[in-house]
Protein backbone atom coordinates (compact mmCIF):
# COMPACT_ATOMS: atom_id res chain seq x y z
CA UNK A 1 0.00 0.00 0.00
CA UNK A 2 2.70 2.32 0.72
CA UNK A 3 4.62 1.71 -2.60
CA UNK A 4 2.23 3.88 -4.81
CA UNK A 5 1.73 6.99 -2.75
CA UNK A 6 6.09 6.38 -3.02
CA UNK A 7 5.72 5.87 -6.81
CA UNK A 8 3.51 8.66 -7.52
CA UNK A 9 5.52 11.45 -5.38
CA UNK A 10 8.79 10.08 -6.77
CA UNK A 11 7.31 11.13 -10.50
CA UNK A 12 6.30 14.33 -9.32
CA UNK A 13 9.84 14.90 -8.16
CA UNK A 14 11.29 13.18 -11.48
CA UNK A 15 9.10 15.33 -13.66
CA UNK A 16 9.96 18.41 -11.61
CA UNK A 17 13.91 17.67 -11.94
CA UNK A 18 13.62 17.25 -16.02
CA UNK A 19 11.87 20.60 -16.61
CA UNK A 20 14.30 21.89 -15.00
CA UNK A 21 16.98 20.37 -16.77
CA UNK A 22 15.09 20.66 -20.12
CA UNK A 23 14.10 24.60 -19.17
CA UNK A 24 10.18 23.63 -19.70
CA UNK A 25 7.71 24.78 -17.01
CA UNK A 26 7.44 23.07 -13.96
CA UNK A 27 4.09 20.83 -13.65
CA UNK A 28 3.10 23.40 -10.72
CA UNK A 29 4.68 27.23 -10.60
CA UNK A 30 6.24 28.91 -8.00
CA UNK A 31 3.43 30.65 -6.59
CA UNK A 32 3.55 29.72 -3.24
CA UNK A 33 5.81 29.63 0.05
CA UNK A 34 5.17 27.06 2.44
CA UNK A 35 5.75 26.30 6.02
CA UNK A 36 6.00 22.71 7.26
CA UNK A 37 6.04 20.41 10.10
CA UNK A 38 8.90 18.37 9.26
CA UNK A 39 11.00 17.67 6.25
CA UNK A 40 12.76 14.55 4.35
CA UNK A 41 15.83 14.89 2.26
CA UNK A 42 15.96 12.67 -0.87
CA UNK A 43 19.08 12.45 -2.25
CA UNK A 44 20.59 15.36 0.18
CA UNK A 45 18.85 18.97 0.02
CA UNK A 46 18.84 19.05 -3.53
CA UNK A 47 15.23 16.93 -3.13
CA UNK A 48 12.88 17.98 -0.01
CA UNK A 49 9.86 16.26 1.37
CA UNK A 50 7.79 19.02 3.50
CA UNK A 51 5.04 17.06 5.89
CA UNK A 52 2.18 19.17 7.27
CA UNK A 53 2.89 22.13 4.69
CA UNK A 54 0.72 24.94 4.62
CA UNK A 55 0.68 27.47 1.57
CA UNK A 56 0.89 31.39 1.59
CA UNK A 57 1.11 33.72 -1.34
CA UNK A 58 4.43 34.28 -2.49
CA UNK A 59 5.71 38.34 -0.81
CA UNK A 60 9.04 38.56 -2.16
CA UNK A 61 11.02 38.59 -5.60
CA UNK A 62 9.88 35.11 -7.63
CA UNK A 63 13.85 33.85 -7.39
CA UNK A 64 12.56 30.16 -5.81
CA UNK A 65 9.83 28.77 -3.07
CA UNK A 66 10.98 29.14 0.76
CA UNK A 67 10.50 26.34 2.91
CA UNK A 68 10.12 26.81 6.55
CA UNK A 69 10.36 24.80 9.68
CA UNK A 70 6.98 25.69 11.95
CA UNK A 71 7.67 26.44 15.66
CA UNK A 72 10.93 26.90 17.01
CA UNK A 73 13.45 25.50 14.18
CA UNK A 74 14.74 28.60 12.40
CA UNK A 75 16.76 27.47 9.29
CA UNK A 76 14.58 27.63 5.83
CA UNK A 77 15.00 26.05 2.59
CA UNK A 78 15.39 27.72 -1.17
CA UNK A 79 13.96 25.41 -3.79
CA UNK A 80 13.09 26.01 -7.91
CA UNK A 81 10.21 24.70 -8.05
CA UNK A 82 7.51 22.75 -5.56
CA UNK A 83 5.44 20.20 -6.14
CA UNK A 84 1.89 19.51 -3.70
CA UNK A 85 0.90 16.40 -4.39
CA UNK A 86 -2.54 16.53 -6.07
CA UNK A 87 -4.46 14.31 -3.27
CA UNK A 88 -2.71 15.90 -0.39
CA UNK A 89 -1.39 19.37 -0.62
CA UNK A 90 -0.07 19.32 2.48
CA UNK A 91 2.78 16.76 1.03
CA UNK A 92 5.05 18.98 -0.77
CA UNK A 93 8.18 17.98 -3.01
CA UNK A 94 10.53 20.63 -3.52
CA UNK A 95 13.31 20.60 -6.48
CA UNK A 96 16.79 22.07 -6.36
CA UNK A 97 16.91 22.67 -2.87
CA UNK A 98 19.63 24.88 -0.94
CA UNK A 99 19.69 25.39 2.73
CA UNK A 100 19.61 29.02 4.04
Amino acid sequence: MIRRPVLAAAAVVLAGAASVVTGAPPAHAAGYDYVCDDFDFLGGEAFLHGHGCQAYPVNHEPSGVLFRYRGDRHYSFECLTAHPLPEDATEVFGVGCDRL
